[in-house]
């Protein structure tokens, strides 16, 4: 059995990571991201779907998976409500701005429009 808190995977498809979750109960949080979009299923049965597209021009994609996955990851074991997020958008920082410890996000994700 593999233990993570975290699972990421190519796919965009809720059941798919749903079915992640299940076979793996330690793990608190599934991302995948495919097709310009990133989505985010929770233990607690919480789905977030956002454009994964760079916001700003400091961003690359790692940046912006990387920044989301953190965010999600802290959210959820927090048992904060996503709809905040859902609202507002996913908070992102580039490498440089993150090590630097800014409070001001490069950019937010918002919510993808239905496909």
């Amino acid at each position: 059995m593999t233990l993570a808190d975290v699972f990421l995977e190519s796919s965009a498809d809720v059941v798919v990571l749903r079915e992640l979750l299940r076979r793996h109960p330690y793990a608190e949080l599934a991302v995948g991201s495919a097709g310009g979009r990133l989505v985010a299923v929770t233990r607690a049965g919480g789905v977030i779907t956002c454009a994964a597209t760079a916001p700003a021009a400091c961003l690359t994609a790692e940046d912006v998976r990387r920044s989301a996955v953190e965010v999600l990851y802290v959210w959820s074991v927090a048992g904060l409500d996503l709809e905040l997020l859902r609202r507002n958008g996913i908070p992102v920082w580039c490498a440089r701005h993150r090590d630097r410890g800014s409070t001001v996000p490069c950019g937010r994700l918002h919510r993808a429009q239905p496909v």
